[in-house]
């Protein structure tokens, strides 16, 4: 199974799966470690009991496993809400086909899902050039907090005069993404680096 980096299509979906198994596999290996450990306390010591059996070092090792099993567990959680956004095949293809094979920018995103202290925003795709981001937003999603929160986070990185704007109609969001991406034909690499580090500060504030 590939792994899928955050940002690509198809990132939400699959990243569960990730954090599916890896869940699975941490708390599978701090209770078997507890086994292991009460297995040779009682082989070394006939007579234990299996409440006396779990004094060892081996049950320290298992608590302590515990800690990234449960962190992992809360990411998990995420995830379980978080997949059900992930971009229709039918949208990104129609993207697929806007762009030109050798075409850099605009730097388009797929399948984010932005975090704020007390709300989540799923956008489905989001595109960068250098002094723009166009996004489309989940409808269930509150685009004037969404739009707030991205803006505040690039200021917070120092980044300023950057437009965000999220959209909620497909339509209205492939028009004016098909605008952006004519315009942006004949990209600069400079224009590219702006682009690109308007993207990573979403990327660090999503999912």
């Amino acid at each position: 199974m590939k792994k899928i980096s955050k940002g690509q299509y198809r990132y939400l979906p699959e990243q569960f799966k990730w954090e599916l198994l890896k869940t699975v596999l941490l708390f599978a290996c701090a209770i078997g470690i507890l086994v292991i450990g009460m297995v040779i306390t009682m082989y070394r010591h006939p007579g234990t009991t299996l409440a006396d059996s779990k004094n060892n070092i081996l049950t320290v090792a298992a608590v302590l496993g515990l800690l990234p099993a449960s962190r992992s567990l809360i990411s998990l959680i995420m995830f379980v809400k978080a997949r059900k956004y992930t971009c229709e095949e039918s949208l990104y293809e129609r993207i697929a086909a806007m762009q030109q094979e050798d075409q850099v920018l605009p730097v388009i995103c797929y399948d984010m899902y932005l975090t704020a202290y007390d709300k989540e925003f799923p956008v489905y795709v989001m595109a960068a050039t250098e002094n723009e981001l166009l996004g489309l937003l989940a409808d269930k999603a509150d685009a004037n907090s969404a739009q707030d929160h991205i803006k505040e986070s690039l200021l917070k990185d120092g980044q300023k005069n950057v437009t965000v704007k999220l959209y909620q109609d497909r339509e209205k969001f492939l028009e004016r993404l098909e605008s952006a991406i004519i315009a942006c034909k004949e990209g600069k690499d400079q224009e590219l680096k702006k682009a690109a580090s308007r993207m990573e500060v979403v990327l660090q504030i999503s999912l």
